[in-house]
């Protein structure tokens, strides 16, 4: 098996070469070079390889001599078939020998090549794992998102209630599954431990396995037909099985006590299963949630996602048509709850779970590839200035018989060998880079399990390798091939006496895909600092947040939570070094409220109901929170109890119910009940810092009451510390009742910034190495221009020069390739801004500031890389240097 893939390699590798070479000598080079791959195989899978790696630099090194040959020469057949392998093999031992002996070449030339490699690398496994990698599931392109659209708002994600969802799967012809999920409304609670555990629950309909296409690890999936019988099945997690079950194969059919009742774990899902979120532990019925929990058989009671697997050849577009047709069927069926639901969306659940984050990672990718050929132009010089050097010993070769083609054969050799060396060297460091690459990400990059290296990353870093040593190998290479060093042995002119055109422009090269990256990278940093002094709205800081919910197996009836919520309530208030606690339905950034419509009295008949977002709240909550009043007042003790409808309202509910006038005593209706506005506060923000604040109502907790909560706690001191005394609270009043999550409003907030924080770091990081190599590469080009000009030097100082004019000389010829590089970057920045536009908040992609601190930045840079060479020739005794010739 793997001599016939090294059949193919080779064969592959022949291709190469120009048509003509093909057609005349093709089929014997392919034919010798399967030949002696034989024989490499018959000692052993070692030699091959060996013989693979060999093989595969010199017909890169041969292909790009051949391309660079005079147009029509004629080609000479191969001679001396296993000799010729042989001789080959005898010239990469001595080159490697040769590398071996000059670390101060080759140690540089590989770390930076480990480095670029090693950076593409790692980026290209993210970017295979989140963009490229189809989902782990049967037929992944036909797995749809399923949403319902709305009239009015133009939303086009709607949700759906389960009656609402049950019409749609049996009407539609173009799905074959569709099945709803939710994770509300709260989670099961896994007793028979020492500690009640809250374990991360998805509801889901019949259908839903089937409608993803995935088989479980373990035992099985929910069957359709058990969805009203024997519906307290679960199927777990792989990392719940491991974590709680021991990994035992026997836990599947046996019963686990989940919230007062015994479920029986039917199946385990494989690890790369984490559908609708990485969070989920187990699955189980919607049928499972009580009445009192969730109306759901009422039609308006809209909670549920959908996903659904498409027909055999059906569109997506097909299947939105017609499940827009039934929307609008029910619509007229039940008009008191279906008048808004009038389409439907239906997008790949790939767009879904990907999102933008490809788009970011694109952009990622194309800065790596920029260091890329950074690192080449670099590579290049370097390789340029050594084969300067090394003119003696090419003159000598000359001298003893060797061709233009064997001497540009030598350098090429070299350099591909460095190549294909350093590519090895990136792949491990990419393999580290990687999981510090996901780790770095906290979470926030989508699919970041199934981020690992695998063949297709491996298969990438050899091609880059290949590439990297093609692109810094041909200069340098033709270039010796060409140069006529008859006169070398017996001149007396200085090796390299002057930087070249060839190293100027890669110079400018340099530096123009310097400022590419710097001004992204300036932006997206100016970017994050804009975004991290937004405000949500509230004060995040000393803010502890616990967010609980009393299950209905405990706390059946609304009397009995209630009063549970009260002594919690009270409980936690009484807690050393808590100033003040409130409660919300959810804290912001974790839930966006429930979509809530309302009417103004008086307003034009017909006018479409304004929409916002609905919260429960506790009075005393905004003050807790630091939620600022703009007029009004919050709630009083006991609001909501005598059933009096009463709100507290955002500015922007203020502004859409009645423009400019005070808002504080007037009333909007939910349907036909009256809601009397007693105060208005600021805006917050409940999804991310860049968007625009929603409209938000603020109904008493005992108005419109909830098993969930989240208790708000405003500490004198570091929140984090009573964290232990919360804990104590709950557990004293209820030792089975799990607290779902503790955390440090501020903690929350850091989370907001996380995902821009990383892509920031990332384009900082190709921009500082950017930099560095640039520094290196212009240090380069003018330190040689400068050692081949000693002599001149030394004479202009001899016949009275004075220093700084040296000095201002040798910069001046060394700013000149810099500052035309910059140039040419900031138009190419300005050419690429676009690409930034929906990866940047706040800051213009045409930002002036960026592009001057990019510009300045490199200038400063390319100014002192030249500066030291040029104190150096300044320095220079003049005798010493006309000496030295």
């Amino acid at each position: 098996m793997l001599l016939a893939l090294t059949r193919r390699w080779l064969a592959a590798l022949t291709a190469l070469y120009p048509p003509g070479f093909r057609r005349a000598v093709g089929t014997d080079l392919a034919r010798l070079l399967g030949d002696a791959a034989a024989d490499a195989a018959a000692r052993g899978e070692g030699a091959l390889v060996t013989f693979v790696m060999w093989n595969t630099v010199i017909c890169l090194r041969d292909a790009l001599l051949e391309w660079s040959a005079a147009a029509g020469r004629e080609w000479t057949t191969m001679k001396g078939g296993k000799m010729n392998v042989q001789m080959r093999t005898q010239t990469l031992k001595q080159v490697v020998r040769g590398l071996v002996r000059r670390p101060g070449y080759s140690v540089p030339a590989l770390l930076t090549l480990a480095l670029g490699i090693g950076a593409n690398t790692a980026m290209f496994t993210v970017f295979n794992g989140v963009v490229l990698r189809p989902l782990p599931y049967a037929q992944p392109e036909r797995v749809v998102e399923v949403f319902g659209a709305e009239a009015g708002d133009g939303s086009q994600f709607a949700s759906f209630s389960l009656p609402d969802l049950r019409d749609w799967g049996l009407r539609s012809q173009t799905l074959e599954h569709l099945a709803g999920y939710s994770t509300l409304p709260s989670d099961l609670i896994l007793t028979g431990g020492s500690d009640a555990l809250e374990v991360e629950t998805a509801y889901v309909s019949a259908g839903f396995f089937e409608a993803l296409g995935v088989q479980p690890l373990l035992g099985r999936t929910l069957r359709p037909e058990e969805e009203l019988g024997d519906n307290r099945l679960v199927v777990a997690s792989h990392a719940f099985w491991q974590e709680h079950l021991g990994a035992d194969p026997a836990a599947v059919g046996q019963t686990l006590p989940m919230s007062g009742d015994d479920y029986r774990l039917v199946g385990v899902m494989p690890e790369s299963f984490d559908f609708p979120t990485p969070r989920v532990q187990v699955w189980t019925f919607l049928s499972v949630i009580p009445s009192s929990s969730i109306p759901m058989e009422y039609r308006p009671v809209r909670f549920l996602q959908a996903v659904g697997r498409l027909a055999e050849g059906v569109t997506a577009s097909r299947a939105r048509d017609e499940l827009s047709s039934i929307a609008g069927a029910l619509a007229l069926e039940y008009p008191d709850s279906n008048d808004e639901l009038v389409g439907a969306t239906v997008r790949p659940l790939y767009d879904g779970v990907v999102g933008t984050v490809g788009r970011t990672l694109a952009v990622l990718m194309a800065a790596a590839a920029l260091i890329l050929v950074i690192v080449c132009a670099n590579l290049a010089n370097l390789a340029m200035a050594r084969e300067a050097r090394r003119e003696p010993e090419l003159a000598l070769r000359a001298a003893l018989g060797a061709s233009r083609r064997q001497r540009a054969g030598l350098v090429m050799t070299e350099s591909l060998v460095l190549s294909l060396v350093g590519g090895g060297l990136g792949l491990l460091l990419a393999w580290w880079g990687t999981d510090l690459l996901v780790a770095r990400s906290g979470g926030t990059l989508p699919r970041a399990h199934e981020i690992s290296p695998d063949w297709t990353v491996a298969l990438f870093s050899l091609g880059v390798s290949v590439l990297t040593g093609v692109l810094f190998a041909a200069l340098p290479g033709l270039s010796a091939g060409r140069r006529d060093l008859a006169g070398r042995l017996r001149a007396a002119k200085p090796a390299g006496a002057t930087p070249g055109g060839a190293r100027r422009a890669l110079v400018v090269t340099q530096m123009a895909l310097s400022v590419v990256l710097l001004v992204g990278g300036v932006l997206l940093t100016r970017s994050l600092w804009l975004l991290g002094q937004v405000d949500p709205g509230f004060d995040p800081e000393t803010l502890l947040v616990a967010e609980i919910t009393f299950p209905s197996s405990r706390y059946p009836e609304r009397a009995e939570y209630l009063q549970r919520y009260e002594e919690t309530l009270d409980g936690l208030a009484r807690i050393p070094g808590v100033t003040s606690v409130g409660t919300l339905r959810k804290f912001p950034f974790r839930y966006e409220g429930e979509g809530v419509r309302w009417t103004v009295p008086g307003q034009v008949e017909g006018a479409e109901a304004l929409q916002g977002r609905l919260f429960q709240a506790s009075p005393g909550v905004f003050q807790t929170m630091g939620i600022d009043f703009i007029e009004g007042r919050g709630f009083e003790a006991d609001a909501g109890r005598d059933g009096r409808g009463v709100a507290v309202v955002s500015r922007s509910v203020a502004r859409a119910s009645f423009g400019p006038g005070s808002a504080v005593g007037r009333t909007i209706l939910f349907g036909d009940d009256p809601i009397e506005i007693v105060g208005v506060v600021e805006d917050v923000r409940l999804r991310d810092l860049t968007g625009e604040p929603p409209a938000i109502i603020y109904l008493p907790q005992y108005l419109s009451p909830r098993r969930g909560a989240a208790f708000v706690l405003r500490t004198s001191s570091d929140p984090e510390a009573l964290m232990a005394a919360v804990r104590g609270v709950v557990r004293s009043q209820d030792p089975s009742q799990p607290i779902t999550e503790l955390v440090a409003a501020s903690r929350i907030m850091a989370e907001q910034t996380l995902r821009p924080r990383f892509f920031v770091l990332l384009l900082a990081g190709f921009a500082g190495l950017a930099l560095v190599l640039c520094a290196v590469g212009v240090y380069g080009v003018v330190a040689f221009g400068v050692a081949g000009r000693r002599r001149e030097v030394g004479i202009r100082l001899a016949v009275g020069a004075d220093q700084a004019g040296v000095r201002r000389l040798v910069v001046r010829q060394g700013m000149t390739p810099v500052l035309a590089g910059i140039v040419l970057g900031v138009g190419g920045a300005l050419a690429l801004a676009r690409v930034l536009e929906a990866l940047v908040y706040g800051v213009g992609v045409y930002d002036p500031l960026a592009y001057a601190l990019a510009a300045g930045t490199l200038a400063l840079v390319g100014l002192a890389a030249c500066w030291v060479p040029a104190r150096d020739a300044a320095r220079t005794p003049p005798v010493e240097a006309l000496l030295g010739e």
